[in-house]
């Protein structure tokens, strides 16, 4: 139930209540009322909608009066009286990403509240990038199973192919295993300086033009980049 509550002469109240209301021009035309009237709003089971902070005292109890909203008459509508019945749903937290030494996933990891392929679980997010191995799944991996190693365990999945120089064999292994790829026209390449694999930044693309994958030196932090043709 919906209860308009508004004074009447002498002070006293006067209301209207009602069983169902639905929205559009039927909250649009409550809301001019109760702006015009000074009333307050009691949805049921809902906050109370006042227009002034000093209303708030008129509430019969404390109950009432704590969670009540104070909207301004200049924004008095049925959009805001919806928004308390039947508010929207809170857009889903996303946890934190892993953190990967070698990778910033900038362009491979989006959000999804679809359920991780390899863990089943839902992570908030999805990695998009390049996925090697017969068994592997083309897709739908989240990010979390690629940082653990739980991918590379399950599927034999490797996400990048071509390492371009002498790093540390477990260094080798986390940039296959558990870093994630590089979307490229052809395979990709990950660079490496000072005996290390260097970190992986962005991509930067010109329209069918060569395409520059940027990397950093981890230990010295020289600036490196090669360039894709289509």
């Amino acid at each position: 139930m919906l209860l308009t509550a508004f004074r009447g002469p002498r002070g006293k109240a006067t209301s209207l209540s009602f069983t169902h209301v639905s929205s559009g021009l039927v909250l649009d035309a409550l809301a001019e009322l109760a702006r015009r009237t000074g009333a307050v709003i009691m949805p049921h089971e809902c906050p109370v909608l006042l227009q002034r902070e000093h209303d708030r005292r008129h509430l019969p109890d404390d109950d009432m009066r704590a969670p009540a909203i104070v909207v301004p008459p200049a924004d008095w509508s049925g959009r805001a009286i919806e928004q308390v019945v039947s508010p929207l749903p809170e857009p889903p937290q996303r946890p934190v990403l892993p953190r990967f030494a070698y990778h910033s996933l900038v362009g491979v990891v989006v959000p999804t509240d679809e359920p991780c392929v390899c863990c089943g679980q839902v992570r908030g997010w999805v990695y998009t990038g390049p996925v090697f191995g017969a068994e592997a799944p083309g897709a739908g991996i989240c990010p979390y199973c690629i940082a653990f190693g739980k991918a590379a365990a399950r599927y034999g999945a490797t996400f990048n192919d071509v390492i371009d120089g002498d790093v540390p064999d477990e260094v080798a292994r986390e940039i296959l295993e558990r870093t994630p790829g590089i979307p490229s026209w052809q395979s990709p390449r990950w660079l490496t300086h000072c005996g290390d694999a260097a970190e992986y930044l962005k991509a930067l693309d010109a329209d069918g033009q060569p395409t520059s994958y940027q990397f950093r030196c981890r230990v010295c932090g020289t600036s490196l980049a090669y360039s894709d043709f289509t």
